[in-house]
């Protein structure tokens, strides 16, 4: 009975250890205070397709931009990335129906995210920013 009941308390912790939700206002090895983010909401516009073999330069706000080459009647894919200075940028989602790019300000700690998705017939994308802040 004791071997049973040291068991449950065992794995209780371990479940507790392990499902522990990360503190956002610790201070980690690099000194700095972390806080969670805010997002403004994001934004949607229609734009022109590129034609199929050509590409299109989409604004990413402050951020950058992302220059989309159409590849086929149903795919377009991320043909570079031109982020502002300060900025880096990470390619979530490089080619298919829609790509995605989130760019990284480490000085500030801000987000932007990009999304551009080709529209079911192709005539149009619908391109999405985000932007978030602290």
């Amino acid at each position: 009975m004791l071997r049973r009941i040291c068991l449950v308390l065992g794995a209780a912790a371990l479940t507790a250890s392990l499902t522990a939700a990360p503190s956002f206002a610790a201070t980690g090895t690099t000194g700095k205070t972390h806080t969670k983010l805010t997002c403004d909401p994001s934004t949607k516009n229609k734009a022109s397709s590129p034609a199929i073999g050509t590409t299109g330069t989409f604004q990413a706000g402050a951020a950058g931009s992302v220059v989309i080459k159409r590849v086929d009647g149903s795919t377009i894919s991320v043909a570079s990335v031109n982020p502002a200075g300060g900025w880096t940028d990470t390619v979530s989602t490089a080619s298919g129906r829609r790509v995605r790019v989130l760019f990284r300000n480490s000085g500030t700690a801000e987000l932007q995210h990009l999304g551009v998705g080709l529209s079911a017939r192709g005539t149009f994308v619908m391109v999405t920013t985000s932007h978030c802040h602290h």
